[in-house]
């Protein structure tokens, strides 16, 4: 974005996809290096009975920096993936990167923490510190360990009151939430993503 005048567009588009499931996440990075208001746009290019030449349907606008993004598709006809990149009124003198992407039949993460200058946090932070994050719930991380157990990386999630506790049940039953620590290994083959899911149980607690 660069070179050129406002609302001036490029379009990077997929091969067709034939879905077998209804559900469909979008994986990316995204930097924007250019103006502060060039804008990244998701599409997809449906193709039905009605629409044989395909119909666009805006997914989600996309602006920050460089981090990594879920966008839930929801397409059940064959489709492409549709990415628009807009520049905006703003001095550039970059543009619009992407990187990583993939396409699954799953759903997306319902909650992504991200965790900034991890490298720096793994080689700083003492052993039973912890860091947190949430609103109704609590992601605690010992990013080296517990006291006693220094050097095992250690997750751990907390409810926690919220506004409104009045209308929920308590204890909490038989809801179940996954914590996956993404590997970000640049070659998609080569990531090890680490997931671990819980239940809870209110005929438990912490002693048992």
């Amino acid at each position: 974005t660069a070179t050129g005048t406002q609302g001036d567009k490029a379009y990077l588009e997929s091969r067709l996809f034939y879905p077998k499931r209804r559900s469909q996440c979008l994986q990316f990075y995204h930097y924007n290096s250019g103006g502060a208001d060039d804008q990244l746009n998701i599409w997809v290019r449906e193709y039905t009975a009605e629409n044989p030449k395909g119909a666009l349907r805006l997914i989600q606008n996309i602006s920050g920096s460089w981090e990594l993004y879920h966008v839930m598709l929801n397409v059940s006809d064959k489709f492409r993936v549709v990415f628009e990149g807009v520049k905006g009124g703003e001095a550039s003198k970059g543009g619009l990167s992407l990187d990583d992407i993939n396409l699954s039949e799953t759903k997306c993460p319902q909650y992504t923490w991200r965790i900034r200058n991890f490298t720096s946090l793994l080689a700083t932070t003492p052993a039973g510190s912890k860091t947190y994050n949430g609103y109704s719930f609590q992601i605690g991380l010992y990013i080296n360990g517990k006291t006693g157990s220094p050097d095992k990386m250690a997750i751990y999630f907390h409810l926690t009151s919220g506004p409104n506790d009045d209308k929920l049940q308590w204890p909490c039953p038989w809801r179940q939430a996954s914590m996956e620590l993404m590997d970000q290994n640049p070659d998609i083959q080569h990531r090890m993503n680490n997931i671990r899911m819980i239940t809870t149980d209110p005929t438990k607690n912490t002693t048992d």
